[in-house]
């Protein structure tokens, strides 16, 4: 059997403890620091200059009509054929067969 020699009220306080606590004091504390208080540096999006010259598409009008009705798009041909529609199933999926 163990002889412990310490009073009860006596707290011994250990320096792993005290060394691991304050440890993650400090990270919550840095955690805290950037989410909240460190405001985020911009950076500047610089676009290249071949897309400076991209608004003369914006005043493209494209009408569906003159693309299906034009003579390039009827030429073109279909190489998938069509599916047929196949059985879906029963009626009611509920009923005991």
């Amino acid at each position: 059997m163990a002889i412990v020699v310490s009073e009860e009220g006596e707290k011994k306080i250990d320096i792993v403890n005290l060394t691991i606590w304050l440890f993650l004091l400090i990270v919550v504390g840095i955690t805290a620091y950037f989410i909240f208080f460190k405001k985020p540096e911009l950076v500047d999006v610089a676009s290249p200059s071949s897309y400076r010259n991209i608004d003369p598409l914006a005043q493209v009008t494209l009408n569906p009509e003159e693309v299906v009705n034009s003579p390039d798009f009827q030429s073109l041909k279909q190489y998938v054929p069509l599916l047929s529609p196949a059985s879906v199933g029963r009626s009611n999926p509920f009923l005991i067969p």
